[in-house]
């Protein structure tokens, strides 16, 4: 779609807006991905996978308890200390259990042969 007076051939920015954001929600959705991190899952499986569920897991969980921190700091509430423990290890075990699901469907697409596998 070209915009302008003069037709200079650009692209309107909000077509190419639209377009990067529907290419960023496909990828948030695609089931080849660890849902935090954002990385491939392993063609071989086996241990190296679910090391890589526990550990998106750990970390993401650890970068969101963080920012919850962070605006615990900002804004003052003065909560108190145990209660992010308790939200670190919900969202760890939750966001574990969520890639597992990730990681086996991504399995099953694999061995089903839908071309949409593990595979890059």
């Amino acid at each position: 779609m070209l915009w302008g007076l003069f037709d200079t051939g650009e692209e309107h920015p909000l077509v190419r807006y639209r377009r990067e954001k529907a290419q960023e929600l496909r990828s948030l959705s695609d089931v080849r991905r660890s849902y935090l991190l954002r990385k491939l899952f392993p063609t071989e499986g086996g241990w190296k996978a679910y090391k890589l569920c526990a550990t998106d897991g750990l970390i993401g969980s650890a970068i969101l308890t963080g920012l919850f921190l962070l605006f615990d700091l900002i804004y003052q509430v003065q909560g108190v200390w145990y209660v992010y423990l308790l939200i670190y290890a919900g969202l760890a075990a939750l966001f574990t259990v969520l890639n597992l699901k990730r990681y086996r469907a991504c399995r099953a697409a694999q061995k089903g042969g839908k071309g949409s596998g593990c595979e890059d």
